[in-house]
């Protein structure tokens, strides 16, 4: 009789381990998603910043 209570409570242990692997999967695909999306946004700014250099020397000239 105990057998049974206990294997649903496994089974449960199961079910929430492998919600919680999902969960952090999914935490790292978006925590890598970020990463890269933080390296172009970065990218961008080194761009505009060397423009607007260039474009400031230029009107000094």
């Amino acid at each position: 009789m105990l057998m049974t209570p206990l294997c649903n409570f496994v089974e449960r242990l199961e079910m929430e381990l492998t919600n919680t692997k999902n969960l952090l999967t999914d935490i790292e695909a978006r925590q890598a998603d970020l990463t890269s999306e933080m390296e172009h946004v970065e990218s961008v700014s080194r761009i505009l910043n060397r423009v607007a250099r260039n474009s400031d020397e230029s009107k000094q000239k």
